[in-house]
Order: C-alpha cells, then structure tokens, then sequence
C-alpha cells in the first residue's frame, strides 16, 4: 500500500475524475457496510464464529486501505468536498474537539445548561463554544508545541551531524 501510494505521488493519476467520484462512492459504501451491524452480523450467521470475530474486527482493514488509496489520489468529486476549506479546519482542529468535549460537555452538565436531552439551544451554544476552544487550543498549544518539536529536532539533527575533531 505504501509503495503504491509513493509510485501514485511521482507519477500523475491517469484516473477520469468522474471514475474516481465513482471509487470514492463506492468506496465511502464499503466503509459504511464494513463498520455497520449489518456486516458483523451476517459474518456470524453465514461464517461461524471464526468468521465473523474476523468481520468484526479486521474486515475492515482492505477497505480502510483501498479508502486511504482512493482518496490520496485526490480527482473526485468527495475529495474536493473534503477538501473545502471549512471542513480543512475541522480537521486541523479535530485532536482538539476530540480532547475537550467531554470536559465541555461535564462542565454543561454540572451547570445545569444541559440534561440527557439536550434541548436545541443549548446544544447549539455547546457546540459553537466547543468549536471555539478547540479552535483555541489548536492554535495556542497544538501549532506551537509542533512548531517547537521541529525546531528542537532540528537542532538534535544538525548537533549530531556535525563532525567532532578530536585533538
């Protein structure tokens, strides 16, 4: 899988933007079938046991790497979506949204903002006031801690390249 996405980076996709929409599809199908309960249960029913613990839990594998494949090419139309700049951003701050929310949603609760059944409004000013943390955080802690790390690695890479004269 590597060695093909290394040979896809230096020789250009000859892929039809519309086949590679098709891929995507298909593709985005298959992941959805390979995580839903459908699968896990028609692996126990129609495979065994041994069968489908594997459906369960690896038969997700080549369909996550034909995915990886499929959208590093980058030619089709659900590429371009995911590659708008808004959802961009909600990648770059995804560790954050990941890592707050539950403290987030704790403190709504504890304050009373919020109960099992999140009533609209509330659900709307948590989710605004999640996305501006995490956006926070990711720019005053995450980008400055890589921006740190790389320049500390940086500095290791040069020290130890440099060759020592011994007298």
């Amino acid at each position: 899988m590597g060695l093909g996405l290394i040979h896809q980076r230096r020789s250009p996709s000859r892929l039809k933007p519309a086949i590679a929409s098709l891929l995507e599809v298909v593709i985005l199908t298959l992941v959805g079938l390979s995580l839903g309960a459908f699968w896990i249960d028609w692996g126990f029913y129609r495979l065994g046991s041994v069968g489908g613990t594997w459906t369960e839990f690896s038969s997700s594998f080549p369909i996550m790497a034909l995915a990886v494949y499929v959208f590093a090419l980058g030619r089709g139309a659900v590429s371009r979506l995911l590659s708008a700049r808004p959802l961009v951003w909600l990648g770059e701050i995804s560790f954050s949204i990941y890592m707050l929310h539950q403290p987030l949603q704790n403190l709504w609760m504890l304050k009373g903002w919020a109960d099992d059944s999140w009533r609209p409004v509330s659900l709307l000013v948590y989710l605004v006031t999640l996305l501006l943390v995490s956006s926070a955080s990711w720019a005053l802690i995450e980008v400055r801690l890589r921006r740190g790390l790389l320049a500390l690695a940086k500095r290791r890479t040069r020290s130890a390249v440099k060759p020592t004269v011994v007298p």
